[in-house]
């Protein structure tokens, strides 16, 4: 069958796509399973039957050049894609997604470009509260409502759907880097409480952290009082090499007396040591 130009395949070809085409994403928590190690599952998808050839990803320090690429054999092409994201610390991520969408028959393709942010803890998953509770913890006092730290949580953790609660809260999440479950409790009176595996090792390397700092902040006051000492003995020093000039310009009268000062401030200026013992001593 012979199309006319203009035809519906030649605009597949040429990688139009329907105007309505829209580009939709979510980051969900994937635990893992055997041969898949935990990470955030990234979906992207269009809304048609229009396919996704190839992602790219820039997000820093997550990967190696600060992107990645994502590129399926195209034997398995479809209008969705599911990339593996692990965060290697937890703090919070732009990650930009640049799609090419168009049909399996097109030699040009549509780019659709967008961001969404990594929350810090995204590498946490939700889990029951009722988990076995670690044996260190943290409390402490906040001023805020428990709907304001539930706020934080929604905004700070990759959930689903927000958490809501009635009354105090307990939430539990477990790590999916294999460190431990962490558990928030609040009571209405804004008691917090933080309990997290890690706490111990926490410990322990801010203890190592303060005592570092402790030292270096020694070396630093050491050093300053002896810059503080030879900065008193260099003025000590200059005030007796003035005395020195000021009684040679006594021994001349006018304008000589006046040449010997300069001479000698001039010869201390250019730190020429021997000029200045003649200057005191000839005048010259």
């Amino acid at each position: 069958m012979i199309q006319p130009p203009g035809g519906e395949l030649d605009q597949q070809a040429m990688g139009v796509i329907p105007a309505s085409t829209q580009l939709q994403t979510t980051l969900t928590v994937n635990p893992g399973e055997e041969g898949k190690p935990p990470h955030v599952e990234l979906f992207v998808g269009t809304t048609n039957d229009t396919i996704i050839r190839t992602v790219l990803l820039f997000a820093e320090g997550i990967f190696d050049g600060e992107s990645h690429v994502v590129h399926p054999h195209p034997s398995i092409l479809s209008n969705c894609l599911k990339c593996p994201i692990v965060p290697p610390k937890d703090l919070p991520v732009d990650l930009h997604i640049k799609a090419f969408v168009g049909y399996k028959s097109s030699g040009q393709y549509h780019v659709f470009e967008l961001t969404r942010q990594l929350p810090r803890f995204s590498m946490y998953a939700l889990c029951k509260p009722d988990i076995p509770e670690p044996k260190s913890s943290v409390t402490y006092q906040v001023n805020d409502r428990v709907q304001r730290v539930l706020l934080w949580i929604n905004q700070s953790f990759l959930l689903q759907d927000d958490i809501s609660c009635e009354g105090n809260l307990n939430v539990a999440f477990m790590s999916l880097r294999g460190s431990g479950p962490v558990i928030i409790q609040m009571e209405t009176s804004g008691q917090r409480k933080w309990k997290d595996l890690e706490n111990c090792w926490s410990r322990k390397n801010m203890r190592k952290g303060y005592l570092e700092l402790y030292n270096l902040n020694r070396d630093l006051i050491n050093g300053y009082k002896i810059r503080c000492s030879n900065h008193q003995e260099l003025l000590a020093s200059l005030k007796i090499v003035n005395q020195i000039i000021q009684k040679s310009g006594r021994l001349r009268v006018g304008k000589y007396k006046t040449q010997v000062i300069s001479a000698c401030r001039q010869a201390i200026k250019s730190n020429n040591v021997s000029s200045l013992f003649k200057i005191i001593k000839t005048g010259s």
